[in-house]
């Protein structure tokens, strides 16, 4: 595989994934699984195949068959790889030069194409946009939060750097975003500003009310009303004006023997 046929089978892999996995619930552990299944199969394939070469009876396979495991085990060894953000490409040229070092071999493996940029993401997202959009709707490409670390808030250019396609800093690609890097966002945030405006504008009117049931009390209060008709109602407005930090309010009496008479509240 040259680095055309690595960058070509990582986007699509990409693209497929958005459409089988659209919620990113596949883990790595399901992932090795998958693969250790794939290389089995393989490993089935060539035995049925050495069986044959050495006239044992059993059943018989092709190396057509052959041809097909191995390329599902290919497959999958990108799709672990993507999904931990490993670049499978720069992996292979680097493990294969360091054996070909380490047992004193020429053969090198050279990397057609190093320190791909995030941009060149833009061959595949169109499509992966179109199925986004196809399933929920409008949104925004968002930063992954599980493959993206900020310090303080600040996220690095360098280790970080804007992508014009998705329109932010993608991550470096895990298994929460499907190798990604960014996350589809269908939230509504003007509505959610309306709303939350909404609610403390609500909340504002129920404190008036309540301000003003406070006021009404204590001024029928000190008009003179009957004690028995008020006080109740000023010992629930008490907690309530002290709980809404009024100005003047104090704890209701907390016995049942205070009385017209030694209330302080009480009009002459």
């Amino acid at each position: 595989m040259d680095g055309n046929t690595f960058n070509t089978l990582r986007a699509a892999n990409r693209a497929r994934q958005a459409e089988w996995d659209k919620d990113a619930r596949i883990t790595l552990s399901y992932r090795l699984n998958e693969l250790a299944g794939e290389t089995g199969e393989a490993c089935n394939v060539g035995k049925k195949i050495e069986r044959e070469r050495l006239g044992i009876a059993g059943s018989r396979d092709t190396i057509e068959h052959l041809a097909e495991e191995l390329a599902d085990v290919v497959i999958c060894a990108d799709l672990v790889a993507m999904g931990e953000g490993v670049d499978l490409e720069a992996a292979v040229v680097n493990k294969f030069n360091a054996t070909s070092e380490k047992v004193g071999l020429d053969t090198r493996l050279s990397q057609a194409v190093e320190n791909k940029p995030n941009d060149e993401r833009a061959l595949w997202v169109s499509r992966v946009m179109e199925i986004r959009e196809e399933c929920e709707g409008a949104g925004v490409w968002n930063p992954c939060s599980g493959c993206q670390e900020s310090v303080d808030g600040y996220v690095s250019q360098t280790d970080y750097p804007y992508s014009a396609a998705f329109g932010c800093q993608p991550g470096g690609g895990c298994s929460e975003c499907g190798g990604l890097g960014v996350k589809w966002d269908t939230t509504d945030y003007d509505e959610m500003a309306r709303s939350i405006m909404s609610d403390m504008v609500e909340e504002e009117a129920v404190l008036d009310a309540a301000r003003t049931a406070y006021r009404a009390c204590h001024s029928a209060w000190s008009c003179g009303e009957p004690h028995h008709r008020v006080k109740a109602m000023v010992d629930a407005v008490d907690a309530l004006g002290v709980a809404l930090g009024e100005p003047g309010a104090r704890p209701p009496a907390s016995s049942a023997s205070v009385t017209a008479a030694d209330d302080p509240r009480e009009p002459a």
